[in-house]
């Protein structure tokens, strides 16, 4: 299945976001929200092969630069693992505002801590977490 790419920019912790959604051809069955690495951005090669991957099961994937990576605003030097969260929060909003809440998180390196906090995010979603559990999967 093919994808489109949309750029999207959105408010975060300390300035606007820039993200991109991923969507398969002929519409999404569900959404995933992506976090990446630390110091990585939304288009290092895991997140861009993993996004094409769930799009070939209908999944569209909203991945995001944290402030100060990629091509987002603000300063790296002034975030730290709250101010993440605060970016992953309205990643997560943005996107159950406009297309329903997240069905799945996807976590890479230091996203998957970021998304063990997914109570904050499944809140600022509009609906309760999921049961924690971890799961790792080939694709």
């Amino acid at each position: 299945m093919r994808l489109d790419s949309h750029r999207i920019e959105f408010p975060g912790s300390q300035g606007i976001l820039a993200a991109r959604l991923d969507t398969p051809r002929g519409g999404a069955r569900a959404y995933a929200l992506f976090a990446h690495c630390f110091t990585c951005s939304k288009d290092i090669f895991a997140a861009s092969r993993i996004a094409a991957r769930l799009a070939d099961n209908g999944i569209a994937t909203l991945r995001f630069d944290f402030t100060g990576l990629g091509a987002s605003e603000g300063e790296f030097a002034n975030t730290n693992f709250s101010s993440n969260v605060d970016d992953l929060v309205a990643a997560a909003d943005w996107l159950a505002t406009r297309h329903g809440p997240a069905q799945l998180m996807v976590g890479h390196s230091l996203g998957v801590p970021r998304c063990w906090r997914r109570r904050s995010v499944s809140r600022a979603a509009g609906r309760s977490p999921p049961s924690a559990r971890r799961t790792t999967r080939r694709m």
